[in-house]
């Protein structure tokens, strides 16, 4: 397990301090897959919000993508969402 730490960056013309959520993490590869070593729980998200991801992927695969999305919302409640991949490649050199 790899902790994954992303860089969020939000503005707001009014509300200084906008909140930024976690929504889901997914994964493009299911776990306990035939050949990617049988291990479980591939995602990890700590109390204290630690991302922790599994660096392993689905030896026939082409790798595995991990999507992390997370919602923006201001002081008057407007939302916006945006994603993150997280790519774990099929071979150490691509």
């Amino acid at each position: 397990m790899v902790e994954i730490k992303v860089n969020k960056q939000v503005s707001d013309n009014i509300d200084p301090n906008p909140t930024v959520s976690l929504v889901s993490i997914t994964s493009n590869e299911g776990q306990n897959v035939k050949g990617d070593g049988n291990t479980s729980t591939d995602i990890e998200i700590k109390p204290d919000g630690r991302v922790f991801l599994r660096a392993e992927r689905l030896a026939t695969g082409t790798g595995r993508v991990y999507t992390l999305t997370y919602t923006a919302r201001d002081a008057a409640g407007n939302t916006t969402q945006a994603t993150a991949e997280v790519r774990v490649p099929r071979d150490k050199d691509k």
